[in-house]
């Protein structure tokens, strides 16, 4: 799988029970902050675009968590294509705040 990688100081790794692992081809994103409540992903949108649109998935890598975000419903509305911003907090994720991230999903169109 070929990603651009980010590296973001947040949080201690706990994967998510029972996910499964994230698809073969990961979406590109926006960019991603590491905010003082979790991760703002970026997005693109057809107009109708929510965070129950999307999944994600964590799991521990050596002193790391990778995390990678992966949509679940295409966003097929008619209306204005842009971007929006969902925010997954660090407990939706299982993380804390303090360890290093990596991000798997492509970074930047």
């Amino acid at each position: 799988m070929t990603a651009a990688a980010a590296m973001l100081a947040v949080g201690q790794v706990a994967p998510a029970d029972g996910a499964e692992p994230p698809p073969q081809e990961l979406e590109p994103i926006g960019g991603v902050i590491a905010g003082p409540r979790g991760l703002t992903v970026r997005v693109t949108s057809g107009g109708c675009t929510t965070k129950a649109d999307f999944a994600h998935y964590t799991e521990p890598r050596g002193e790391a968590v990778t995390v990678a975000f992966a949509r679940r419903r295409l966003d097929r509305c008619g209306g204005k294509a842009g971007e929006v911003e969902i925010l997954f907090s660090y407990q939706e994720l299982g993380l804390a705040r303090g360890q290093a991230v990596v991000v798997l999903n492509p970074i930047g169109r």
